[in-house]
């Protein structure tokens, strides 16, 4: 197999950069909801803002951790990837087809960029 091209981690770098950033978004989304609207389970409200920023500043370390050249960054990465794949599976069977096709491409893509070609 040919060895991994420094495109392919830079481009596996900035889907990391991306996502993190899309989470980002999505807890500044979700805050800005759980302060304007009448929540009925508080707690559990702050515990997904709370996974939503720590999944973000994850994915955001691990891609830093890799453009230095770091394999520590590709395992948290992967895994958090590899559980969006059944995530994205149950939102298309469920018919939110404009949520779970961006998520299977981004996480299955992602998937491909970390696994290293090299011997």
């Amino acid at each position: 197999m040919a060895k991994r091209t420094a495109m392919g981690k830079r481009l596996g770098e900035a889907l990391l950069l991306a996502e993190s950033a899309a989470f980002g978004v999505g807890s500044i989304w979700f805050c800005y909801e759980l302060m304007t609207a009448k929540s009925e389970h508080l707690v559990a409200a702050i515990f997904e803002l709370t996974m939503l920023l720590l999944i973000g500043a994850t994915l955001f370390l691990a891609a830093r951790r890799i453009s230095i050249g770091r394999f520590s960054g590709r395992t948290p990465s992967l895994i958090i990837n590899l559980i969006s794949v059944p995530i994205a599976y149950n939102l298309i069977q469920a018919g939110r087809w404009l949520i779970g096709l961006p998520l299977a491409a981004v996480a299955v893509t992602a998937i491909i960029f970390l696994f290293p070609n090299e011997k």
